[in-house]
C-alpha cells in the first residue's frame, strides 16, 4: 500500500413505497425523479446478479409506481455527498456507482434509523456520516515502462449522532 486517504461522506436517506411513488408520478408527470434522492439499492432478493450495491433510482424504479399497487414494496433512496476534495475528485471521475461497486449498501443502511418519505419533512433530521478509506497502490509496468496506479475504496465505519467513531467489522463479505 503506497498511500491511504480517509474522508467523511454524508448519507441522507428515506424509505418510499410504491404507492407514494405513484402519487409523485401523478403530481410530477415528467420529472418525478428530480424530486427524489438519486440512488437506491440493487437488492439481491429481487435479482440474483445484484450485490446490494448502489444503482441510480431513476433506472431501478423506472417502471415502479405506474399503477396503484395492492402489494406495496418499499425502497430506500439515498444521496451521498462529501466536501473532501480527493474523494470528490474520485467520485467525479468514476461516479458513485463504480467507485462503491463492491460495497454492500444494504448492510450499511441497516445501521441507521431511516424515516419514510411522508415523514421526511416532519422530522428534523441530520445526515449520517460514513468514513471512507481510499488506498492508492502504484506499480512499475515493465512492458510500457510507466507507473500504473490502482485505487481501492471501502466504507470502514460511521460517526454516530455524538460524532463517535464506529468501525465496521468485515462489512462487505456476504455470509
Amino acid at each position: 500500500m503506497d498511500s491511504t486517504h480517509l474522508a467523511i461522506m454524508a448519507l441522507d436517506a428515506y424509505v418510499i413505497n410504491s404507492n407514494d411513488l405513484y402519487e409523485l408520478r401523478q403530481k410530477y408527470k415528467r420529472n418525478t425523479f428530480e424530486h427524489l434522492l438519486p440512488y437506491t439499492i440493487n437488492l439481491k432478493e429481487y435479482n440474483d446478479a445484484a450485490k446490494n450495491n448502489i444503482i441510480p433510482s431513476e433506472y431501478y424504479l423506472q417502471f415502479t409506481g405506474q399503477i396503484k399497487e395492492e402489494i406495496i414494496q418499499e425502497y430506500t433512496l439515498f444521496n451521498l455527498s462529501t466536501l473532501d476534495e480527493v474523494l470528490g475528485e474520485e467520485i467525479g471521475c468514476a461516479g458513485v456507482e463504480d467507485l462503491f461497486q463492491a460495497v454492500n449498501f444494504k448492510k450499511i443502511l441497516s445501521k441507521f434509523p431511516i424515516v419514510t418519505y411522508t415523514e421526511k419533512g416532519v422530522w428534523l433530521r441530520a445526515p449520517h456520516y460514513l468514513m471512507v478509506q481510499m488506498d492508492y497502490f502504484s506499480s512499475y509496468d515493465h512492458y510500457s515502462g510507466a507507473t500504473e496506479y490502482d485505487l481501492v475504496v471501502d466504507i470502514i465505519g460511521y460517526l454516530d449522532t455524538n460524532l463517535e467513531k464506529h468501525i465496521f467489522d468485515v462489512l462487505n463479505i456476504d455470509k
